[in-house]
């Protein structure tokens, strides 16, 4: 609050203040009872994946202005007027609700994909055709519906948890939104279980995770599903590695493929020229395991 008190008296008279980071909706009622004037305040959230945030900047979905003054965000609303998206106008509170129920549904749905990968597997289904089929239905679509070890990163864990406890403190009861988490848990440790049983399968000792991030096109170890994966088969007694390509400094860790010899390898997401990474692995005597085609090759 500092911070905001101190910008509004070293700004000129109506000079527009524009928040974009993502805030609980209590916070628009903090404001007001730190007797913070939030005319001039904007609420604009954004919406940028890690990886492809120049695109998502440049070709957003939909652009949210929240405020509470009807010239102000006509103003932002202006500064827009070249972009070919959906322009959401609305009060403080709806804008920063958009925010972290979008980034509560995303992982609720890759949540759901991880739940179907667990049930389609103990039916020995076909795991790609069974996650189309469902895809294919136009209301349900394709996107974030790829099966993976977990998810991670740096807004996903963050934003449900402080979404869960805004739900505690306005003493609603929400056991889907409460539940997220501990799915994405719960399907890491059967994950684990997972890889353990196919490394015996396919007679190797050593497993080695592909790829330290928490996802494709970034080196963000946030909540990375690896580093989480790798302390639960490390905490079975088995012989455990990271290949990570960015030079980290992580337990155990990898940075050269070639060393990856007779070992059970998990391609942890999608890599640029996979067919090639395949080809260098299995010379060297490897199996790997693709999650989300449920394939062991």
């Amino acid at each position: 609050f500092d911070a905001l008190r101190s910008l509004l008296k070293s700004t000129q008279e109506n000079t527009i203040i524009c928040i974009k980071s993502t805030s609980p909706p209590e916070f628009i009622y903090e404001l007001e009872e730190a007797d913070i004037d939030i005319q001039s305040i904007l609420f604009n959230p954004e919406f940028l994946r890690e990886g492809s945030a120049l695109e998502d900047f440049f070709d957003p979905d939909r652009i949210v202005i929240g405020g509470s003054d009807k010239t102000s965000m006509g103003v932002l609303s202006s500064l827009y007027s070249e972009f070919d998206s959906e322009i959401i106008t609305t009060d403080p509170v709806t804008a920063l609700l958009i925010k972290y129920l979008s980034n509560t549904y995303l992982p609720m749905r890759l949540s759901f994909v991880n739940e179907a990968f667990q049930l389609g597997d103990s039916f020995n289904a076909d795991i790609p055709i069974l996650l189309n089929g469902i895809g294919a239905d136009k209301r349900i679509g394709k996107d974030y519906f790829r099966p993976s070890p977990g998810w991670g990163g740096s807004c996903f864990p963050k934003d449900t948890k402080a979404l869960e406890e805004t739900i505690k403190r306005s003493s609603l009861n929400s056991s889907l939104i409460n539940s997220i988490n501990r799915s994405n848990e719960e399907h890491i440790s059967w994950f684990a279980d997972r890889v353990i049983s196919l490394s015996a399968e396919n007679s190797k000792e050593k497993i080695v995770l592909y790829g330290s991030a928490f996802k494709e096109n970034t080196d963000d170890l946030r909540a990375s599903p690896t580093l989480e994966l790798y302390k639960k088969i490390k905490s079975k007694n088995e012989e455990v590695y990271i290949f990570d390509e960015f030079g980290h400094d992580i337990e155990n860790s990898i940075s050269d493929k070639e060393s990856i010899f007779s070992s059970f390898v998990v391609i942890m997401y999608p890599v640029n020229d996979i067919e090639t990474l395949k080809t260098s692995l299995n010379l060297n005597e490897n199996k790997i395991y693709i999650p989300w085609e449920n394939k062991v090759l």
